[in-house]
């Protein structure tokens, strides 16, 4: 009798290792899942941005350009509207590069600054340039 409830002791202390062993894989697995989704969640926004702005990443360069084309390539490029107060400033020469613009609004102030020029947004969406002439 006593051999049999030995044995049976011994049978239970090695399903208890067996349910114990069980549940500490479980909880690996599940923290395992945790973290693997937590760097997903993490690293496919980032992926996906960095490899968006590299496509639209975009460089200008005008060598004494009118700032009529320099505002035809905002128009094309980037969809963006740009207006004058005056017509006149459409005759301004500019000279500049830009490297890696993907926002149209980073050109549209560099050249503000350039020409001395004042950018207000328009009730379209679009920009307005606005000032006394060009810079010299």
């Amino acid at each position: 009798m006593e051999d049999r409830e030995g044995f049976n002791d011994g049978l239970s202390k090695i399903w208890a290792r067996i349910r114990r062993n069980d549940r500490r894989r479980k909880r690996i697995r599940i923290l395992a899942g945790g973290v693997l989704f937590l760097a997903a969640a993490i690293l496919v926004p980032y992926v996906l941005s960095t490899r968006n702005d590299r496509r639209e990443m975009r460089s200008h360069s005008f060598d004494h350009v009118l700032l009529e084309q320099v505002v035809a390539v905002l128009r094309e490029e980037y969809g963006v509207r740009v207006d004058v107060s005056n017509d006149q400033l459409l005759g301004c020469p500019f000279t500049g590069t830009f490297y890696g613009t993907n926002m149209a609004v980073d050109l549209i102030r560099s050249l503000a600054e350039a020409l001395d020029l004042k950018v207000e947004v328009a009730a379209n969406g679009g920009y307005r340039l606005s000032g006394g002439g060009c810079a010299k």
